[in-house]
């Protein structure tokens, strides 16, 4: 078939597909929601004087505090932009970085005692804590130590879940904001510090060995001294720097929720400005993003319809429609999130890896969907995790421990355990399936059953974060969602939704062929 003709049938399906089913049944959705007072309840409405006002979704807890506080934290960011750029004009040249590193630990402390109140000297604590385990990178059970700590202090942080027992009620001195906590928990960014405490900790145990090999020539593990060609190495003496750890540790663009960058990387940009990402055409693309954020959030207030209880007035088709739209706003909610972050860094010369690189929509396989979701973590668990443990001769047993730390670096909850233990499972299927696949010649018939493959592993995947995300709501209703499927209605949802799934796989491989999805990270 012509490629025109194609391209031309490839969108009067997306047309139908979203003008004619999607819209339409989420705007059905939404009047129920707005004719229900326990959904309508989460309405943020927002005036905008001469009795114009517009509303939008407030359930998510996430977003709503990302929203109310975006004002402030820009206010934040410019201001420490500002600075930083004075620094690096007026500063001698010979003591740029010096100034640098020393005006990020100064910011950064006075930003995480606000957010945390007397709970930073617990980040502080800990921070200094894994300092002084890399002075141990000389022995050979370094590794050991800081992910023995790394793994601790995730536990430490989750132990919050005790205090209403009466014999751990000691904790809210610990964790309660109420307490002299500040703003923000100290819990909540302990994630990210637990990464970059990995980074600094195995990049110097890794520059040590390489130094030690060079010098000596020492034959040592050839898995201990993996490292990308990405990151610039420094000497092994850049180690011993405790303002450049600090400065790296609270850096402030980074501080929250990453982007996750390596020590390494972040040296090598506290010494020279990054050149590479045009910020005003970054902040632009934002801006967009953000507006069309307010107008999801607006016309589908689908987090307020999962969190009142809604979905069971729902039909199979509204609900499925739901769900679906629920995943592309997530995903918009975390774009815009971690491109705040990284925005504030690329403006202050840092450049940082993106996290959302490939639209959640041009996805049909579980290792492709999760290189392109959070791709900076991603990077991260390859450097520090897959290839340690073995790399692509290893991964099928890896690959259970690396989701699993994935499950626990997110929260210590049943459901993302399972989310875990299901993601690596369907990524080993995948992996075997597409060994098997590579013995045959190419045919219509493999074709086809590549396909309907891929259709299927789309389902797998929004089930998957669903059972992950969607709260304790939600999974209740997923699987009342479940039972429904079994009727002449779901079934029918079932077959235009396979449908669909499989023209959208074709579309992938048109957008494919045509150079429209190349990507530098793929």
């Amino acid at each position: 078939m012509d490629g025109r003709i194609l391209l031309l049938f490839y969108i009067l399906h997306l047309i139908i597909f979203y003008f004619f089913l999607i819209f339409p049944l989420g705007d059905e959705v939404t009047k129920k929601c707005d004719r229900n007072w326990g959904c309508r309840r989460f309405y943020n409405r927002i005036n905008l004087g001469h009795d114009l006002e517009y509303s939008v979704d407030s359930a998510d807890v996430q977003w709503r505090d990302f929203r109310k506080s975006l004002l402030l934290l820009a206010t934040v960011a410019c201001g420490h932009c500002l600075l930083s750029y004075f620094i690096d004009t007026y500063s001698p040249q010979k003591y740029v970085a010096l100034c640098r590193q020393t005006f990020y630990v100064v910011f950064g402390t006075i930003f995480i005692c606000i957010q945390h109140g007397f709970h930073s000297l617990i980040v502080i604590f800990l921070c200094l804590l894994g300092y002084y385990i890399s002075k141990f990178r000389s022995h050979q059970s370094h590794p050991y130590l800081i992910w023995t700590f790394t793994i601790s202090v995730l536990f430490l942080k989750e132990s919050y879940r005790l205090q209403q027992y009466p014999a751990f009620q000691f904790l809210v001195y610990f964790f309660d904001t109420r307490f002299g906590g500040g703003m923000y928990s100290w819990r909540l960014p302990a994630n990210f510090m637990v990464l970059r405490m990995v980074s600094f900790n195995m990049d110097s145990y890794w520059a040590h060995h390489q130094h030690r090999k060079s010098s000596n020539d020492v034959s040592i593990d050839s898995t201990a001294i993996t490292t990308t060609n990405d990151d610039d190495s420094h000497p092994d003496s850049a180690y011993d720097s405790l303002l450049s750890y600090s400065a790296y540790m609270l850096y402030a663009p980074l501080y929250i929720a990453g982007p996750v960058t390596t020590f390494n990387a972040f040296l090598s940009y506290s010494k020279r400005r990054q050149t590479t990402e045009n910020v005003a055409i970054y902040a632009i693309r934002w801006l967009g993003c953000l507006l069309l954020m307010e107008y999801f959030t607006h016309r589908f207030p689908f987090f307020a319809v999962i969190s009142s209880g809604l979905v069971q007035h729902l039909t199979i088709a509204e609900t499925a429609v739901l769900f679906y739209l629920t995943l592309k706003i997530m995903w918009l909610k975390f774009l815009l999130i971690w491109r705040f972050f990284r925005l504030w860094a690329l403006a202050d010369g840092v450049f940082v890896p993106e996290n959302m690189i490939r639209c959640m929509s041009n996805n049909c396989s579980l290792e492709q969907f999760w290189k392109g979701w959070h791709s900076s973590f991603n990077k991260w668990l390859v450097r520090y995790l897959y290839k340690p443990l073995g790399g692509r001769d290893c991964r099928y047993v890896s690959v259970w421990l690396i989701f699993l730390f994935v499950a626990l670096w997110h929260d210590l909850e049943p459901k993302l355990l399972a989310w875990g233990v299901l993601n690596a499972f369907f990524y080993v299927v995948e992996v075997l399936c597409r060994r098997v696949v590579k013995q045959y010649k190419p045919s219509a018939f493999l074709n086809a059953l590549c396909v309907l493959g891929s259709a299927v592993y789309i389902g797998v995947l929004i089930l998957v974060n669903l059972i992950g995300y969607s709260g304790a709501a939600g999974q209740s209703q997923l699987r009342v969602l479940f039972m429904r499927l079994t009727s002449t209605e779901g079934l029918t949802v079932l077959l235009v939704s396979g449908y669909f799934l499989v023209l959208g796989i074709f579309f992938m491989d048109y957008l494919k062929q045509m150079g429209c999805t190349a990507s530098k990270d793929s």
